[in-house]
């Protein structure tokens, strides 16, 4: 799955893992990061780092990645639930 936004004025493409986790095909980590301070400083970061922001928080999304946002969201509370049994099984 892949969607593709418009960022800095060029299509970018933002893609997800099997693990649920965002790819960011035209963006480093390190760029992602200096955005990241960039909106600390009170300026305007990137479409690409807002929807990351967005995916970490439960903010708007696009299309694409709303309905797997979902998807993992669902995973992640399986997991929680079955961790909290798991450790309510050990007391």
């Amino acid at each position: 799955m892949k969607a593709m936004v418009i960022c800095q004025g060029k299509v970018h493409e933002i893609g997800l893992n099997k693990k649920g986790q965002l790819i960011f095909y035209n963006h480093t980590k390190a760029e992602l990061k200096a955005e990241g301070a960039l909106e600390k400083l009170g300026g305007t970061p990137c479409k690409c780092y807002m929807i990351l922001q967005n995916w970490r928080n439960g903010g708007p999304l696009p299309t694409e990645l709303s309905v797997e946002y979902d998807k993992a969201e669902a995973k992640r509370i399986q997991r929680y639930i079955k961790r909290r049994k798991q450790e309510n099984a050990k007391v």
